[in-house]
């Protein structure tokens, strides 16, 4: 009787025993042996500023090198694609990579990818995930302020998009629409024009031909010079011939209109939104 007590005894000891290996094993495995990286961030969808951080489970490196820059090829994790910035060990088992300006670029899918061989103080090499991925926005658009124009025939050529989307909006009738006071101006398009004549002129004379030249971007691009734009034209002499300031000025705001046409019609689309070549017959 007494002997099948302990047998029983021990049996169920042994059962006890099992049980307790099974869970705490998984637990010992993880927690004490395994070098893993125990968390990254940024994941899924992030804003343009971020910084990178990976936690790894055990200390990687030693105490001498944390604080300080790293090289490329001193990084625990590599890029792709590449992303320009520093990095260092913010303690034994963290590193940190600030991107440049603390800004990614836009539209970007991004993969940090543990560089093979890792290993840990104790000489455990990596295991579990060693890949995340992250991205950033894609751009959106928010409607333009400007209507482009052929200033021969007058066509519209690109600008504010009707809600279908398959024709244009009249941008000057958008913007009597929307009077509401704005307080930043500085967000939106503007458009940069150059004139080069080979004509002798000084500096007076280059600034009314560049003036003039302006004409050309009011025949191309309704509503122009408002305050929410930067609309300029710069005007150069390279030459030494004789010339008269109102025929070279007439034919730059010419040139410039043209120009301004020939500009949205070598634009190919982008990010998903339709470029003036689009809409052509």
């Amino acid at each position: 009787m007494g002997d099948k007590r302990y047998r029983s005894g021990a049996l169920i000891a042994a059962i006890a025993a099992a049980v307790m290996f099974f869970i705490v094993a998984p637990v010992l495995g993880v927690g004490e042996r395994d070098f893993i990286i125990r968390s990254f961030s940024p994941q899924g969808t992030v804003a343009g500023g971020a910084e990178i951080t990976a936690v790894f489970s055990q200390a990687a490196v030693s105490e001498d090198i944390v604080g300080h820059a790293l090289k490329t090829s001193e990084y625990p994790l590599s890029f792709s694609p590449p992303i320009s910035g520093s990095g260092k060990w913010r303690d034994a088992a963290t590193f940190v990579f600030i991107p440049h300006g603390g800004r990614l670029s836009a539209a970007t899918r991004y993969t940090a990818t543990a560089k093979s061989g890792l290993r840990d103080r104790e000489g455990r090499p990596l295991s579990g995930t060693q890949s995340f991925s992250f991205n950033t926005p894609a751009l959106a658009f928010k409607g333009a302020k400007q209507t482009n124009f052929d200033p021969d025939s007058g066509r519209k050529l690109a600008g504010l998009l009707a809600p279908d989307k398959t024709a244009f909006a009249d941008s000057e009738e958008a913007l009597y629409a929307d009077y509401s006071s704005k307080q930043n101006f500085f967000t939106g398009n503007t458009t940069l024009g150059c004139v080069v004549t080979n004509g002798k002129f000084g500096k007076a004379q280059m600034a009314k031909i560049a003036a003039m030249a302006q004409n050309g971007y009011a025949r191309a691009i309704r509503p122009v010079h408002t305050t929410a734009d930067g609309d300029s034209v710069y005007a150069l002499s390279v030459g030494g011939v004789d010339a008269d300031v109102n025929v070279v000025g007439t034919l730059a705001a010419r040139v410039m209109a043209s120009a301004v046409a020939r500009a949205v019609l070598a634009a190919a689309p982008a990010c998903g939104l339709p470029a003036a070549r689009d809409f052509m017959p």
